[in-house]
């Protein structure tokens, strides 16, 4: 259910609708639903649109690979990690040995302090309804900017769905001001494949209809271990502290690479080809299917020249 405020009566809860949870910044003043004479709800057509596309897929019998009826922007963003890494995890290849588990232990520790930094802000925000969301979000007579946590997103691709949902999004009138997409590692450190991510939110971002002409792009990798304190010093200073070892970089976005990025990612999906390794040795190093590959560059010989004997 939607976390209502305090004052909320009891009757409220049962006139708010249930629906998908998405997260917007708290407020001072914090509208309640009418009890009696509602007026009528004017849809933005993007979300009808929106609704459309996503009844489709439900009801659609194409599927791509391992049975997938839609492609997720985050799986797109681990193709370009390592593909071959991500098609170990989606076929739940078993690891060889205990060195493998124990680096899949590792790995899920980080996992659990990732969703921990992603969740550590959620105070400052309250559930609402899809359907709010879209009202809010393409409403002209809202002064102040509306941000939203955790905002689920939907289009096609040259007839493929993707769907992607960012750590945190800022709007007003249907023009995206901001897109916030959250790291948490202690490489700190932001890939390519991190910006890749981001760079798809955006291109499904402007095919769902909103306008990005003024979009922001940041990207913020925070230590684990200083997680709470950086995401509430920038929710309220606006900035990330000096004293706090943070990477901070901001993206132009280029709609031509993303969708040549778009269109080499979707072919796996499409079973048009296998899946790629990578190339850099230090991903190997750390992968936990090290073992069950046999296409990494370790484990390729090195190839010597040939050398020519003059007569």
């Amino acid at each position: 259910m939607p976390r209502l405020r305090k004052d909320s009566t009891t009757k409220d809860r049962k006139n708010r609708k249930k629906g998908r949870r998405y997260y917007s910044q708290k407020t001072k003043k914090l509208s309640c639903p009418t009890v009696k004479r509602q007026r009528a709800k004017v849809l933005p057509p993007q979300y009808i649109a929106f609704k459309e596309i996503r009844n489709q897929i439900a009801s659609a019998d194409t599927k791509y690979r391992f049975g997938q009826k839609f492609i997720k922007v985050s799986w797109i963003a681990n193709q370009f990690y390592c593909e071959k890494q991500l098609d170990f995890k989606m076929r739940d290849t078993p690891l060889l040995s205990q060195k493998a588990k124990d680096i899949a232990d590792e790995q899920d520790a980080k996992m659990k302090i990732g969703s921990e930094g992603h969740d550590a802000d959620s105070i400052f925000f309250q559930k609402v309804t899809e359907e709010k969301v879209w009202i809010d979000a393409f409403r002209a007579d809202r002064a102040e900017p509306y941000r939203l946590k955790e905002f689920f997103e939907l289009c096609y691709h040259n007839g493929v769905p993707i769907a992607g949902q960012i750590d945190e999004v800022e709007l007003r009138n249907g023009k995206i001001l901001t897109l916030w997409e959250f790291k948490f590692r202690g490489t700190m450190r932001l890939y390519d494949n991190d910006k890749i991510q981001a760079q798809v939110y955006t291109y499904v971002l402007q095919n769902m209809g909103f306008d990005i002409s003024e979009m922001k792009i940041r990207l913020e990798c925070f230590p684990p271990e200083k997680k709470q304190i950086a995401l509430i010093a920038r929710r309220f200073l606006h900035r990330i502290p000096i004293k706090m070892n943070a990477v901070v970089e901001e993206l132009r976005y280029d709609p031509e690479k993303t969708k040549q990025n778009l269109d080499w990612a979707l072919q796996y999906w499409k079973s048009e080809r296998e899946a790629v390794p990578t190339s850099h040795t230090g991903k190997c190093k750390s992968c936990k299917y090290l073992e069950n590959c046999n296409e990494s560059p370790l484990k390729k010989k090195p190839q010597t020249a040939q050398t020519k004997l003059l007569v």
